[in-house]
């Protein structure tokens, strides 16, 4: 990685003055900065710039993709259905009777319910946390 030392005088202060699309990153991360401290934002531009230009100098004009979080959505949804079955089984409730609870849920980040087979198989997937024995 190069050296992203910029003067101060030299610093945009905007993402509108970046190049291409570091200022949609930018702008990315001056509006997540914001909504977390919202006394700080033109800091938060200040850092968005300078965590721009970081990512800009590590990756040298390299395309970058993206993924969508679709993924990461569905295995935070994986692990919030274990963890409130594995609780309410401990508590004595039937499993039919927590299955069908979850079933008829929403699920952060997924609009749409998903069905009692679905949540069986969602039980029944190995832990990632466990290792394989044989």
């Amino acid at each position: 990685m190069g050296n992203c030392q910029i003067p101060q005088e030299a610093m945009p202060t905007s993402p509108a003055q970046l190049p291409g699309g570091l200022a949609f990153v930018a702008e990315i991360i001056a509006e997540s900065l914001s909504e977390d401290m919202p006394d700080i934002s033109a800091k938060a531009v200040m850092l968005a710039v300078r965590a721009t230009f970081k990512v800009a100098d590590a990756h040298r004009g390299t395309a970058i993709y993206c993924h969508n979080l679709g993924a990461w959505w569905r295995q935070f949804r994986d692990t919030l259905i274990v963890e409130e079955f594995n609780r309410r089984d401990a508590a004595g409730e039937t499993a039919t009777a927590i299955v069908r609870d979850l079933a008829g849920r929403e699920w952060p980040g997924d609009q749409r319910r998903i069905g009692e087979r679905q949540i069986w198989n969602i039980l029944g997937k190995p832990d990632p946390r466990q290792g394989v024995l044989f």
